[in-house]
């Protein structure tokens, strides 16, 4: 009879591990709860489903999912650090439906990866309180920063050559009469395509972010020289492309316009640095004319997709096309990006769980009281 009950149960659950991990998480609780039978039935698979709940949450956050994260950080903490098996997705994915997705990463990963400094600011004091209760609590956390980022955390250079590509938009007449590429054209994009194709992630950023950086200043470079058709079409085709890739705290950042996400810091007269606005913009929505557009997740309209028939417009945010908005792209969107990815990359390398960290933290307390950690898990200083 028992066993009866367990099949029974056990079809059950995979029926909901089809469709939504936080449902399925909270059904084994309360099933688990009967008996002590279904407790060490299901306890295995709630702790695996919690993770790979967890690890969605950090790859496609809305407004509500950090509430989330940071209760599972004060509960289960220990969750940061264990792997996942499965084959997560976020939300970058291609035109033809291929979908990024990492395999292998503990959430603690998952969030250097995603390059989420916001969501990790307010999670470390958690783990770092966990880590200091388990034996070589720090040597784990380390060591999972040094699997997946053995050259650092910094962006690797972006090899690729767009110029062939903008070349072929400038120099293509179909282009400049109604924006369709021709034959020739198409061929420069499917393999600019093909090499972004998303696929499964092992180490490293998910989206390296210097690409997305290189083409803008690129296109800051050469709009003027570019017939304005040719420099729509590769404003939607080549930029609006490589946006899809972007991490979500980036995405939100991009669609709203980083002009409104970051206040910019100043110091006589010069540029010192950049801040969250507080508090943030709405991170799911934009607008083009009429239209509603949600942005995440990508292609709610078939008629504004993005990198298909419209881009975003990551200085002053907001989606654009040839018929609302033209090519708009602000001239120094480039180098704004550049910026604010250099130093979010800085604020994670400060905020990594390492042993210099934690050592330079605890002098730094020593000296100024607990100012100068408040200050740094605080999130103030960028995401």
């Amino acid at each position: 009879m028992q066993r009866l009950h367990t099949d029974i149960l056990y079809n059950i659950f995979k029926h909901i591990e089809d469709n939504d991990p936080l449902i399925k998480i909270r059904a084994l609780i309360h099933w688990s709860q009967t008996s002590k039978t279904l407790y060490s039935f299901f306890a295995p698979d709630l702790k695996k489903a919690a993770i790979q709940c967890l690890i969605e949450l950090i790859l496609k956050p809305t407004t509500t999912t950090d509430k989330v994260i940071i209760a599972l950080a004060a509960s289960h903490p220990d969750l940061f650090f264990i792997k996942c098996d499965a084959a997560i997705a976020d939300f970058a994915v291609d035109l033809d439906g291929n979908q990024r997705k990492i395999q292998g990463w503990s959430a603690y990963q998952a969030i250097l990866g995603a390059n989420d400094s916001k969501i990790l600011s307010t999670v470390r004091k958690f783990l770092i309180s966990y880590l200091e209760t388990i034996q070589e609590g720090f040597d784990l956390a380390e060591n999972q920063l040094k699997e997946k980022f053995p050259h650092g955390l910094i962006y690797q250079p972006s090899n690729y050559n767009f110029a062939p590509l903008a070349e072929a938009f400038a120099n293509d007449p179909q282009i400049r009469k109604n924006l369709i590429p021709s034959e020739t054209t198409l061929q420069e994009l499917r393999k600019f395509r093909e090499y972004f194709k998303p696929g499964t992630i092992k180490n490293g950023h998910h989206f390296n972010m210097n690409h997305l950086i290189n083409v803008l200043i690129y296109y800051n470079r050469n709009e003027w020289n570019m017939p304005r058709n040719s420099a729509v079409a590769f404003s939607i085709y080549v930029i609006g492309y490589l946006q899809r890739l972007v991490p979500a705290s980036f995405i939100s950042a991009l669609c709203n316009g980083l002009d409104s996400t970051y206040e910019t810091l100043y110091v006589n007269g010069e540029i010192d640095g950049y801040k969250l606005h507080n508090p943030l913009p709405n991170i799911e929505r934009n607008y083009i004319g009429p239209e509603n557009i949600s942005t995440i997740p990508f292609d709610g309209n078939p008629l504004y997709n993005l990198g298909k028939n419209l881009f975003i417009e990551c200085r002053n945010g907001g989606a654009r096309n040839n018929n609302h908005g033209g090519i708009a792209l602000h001239d120094e969107s480039g180098k704004t990006l550049e910026d604010i990815c250099q130093q979010n990359i800085s604020y994670l390398e400060k905020l990594s769980i390492t042993h210099d960290n934690i050592a330079l933290e605890k002098e730094k307390n020593n000296s100024q009281g607990n100012t100068w950690f408040q200050s740094l898990s605080s999130g103030c200083i960028i995401s």
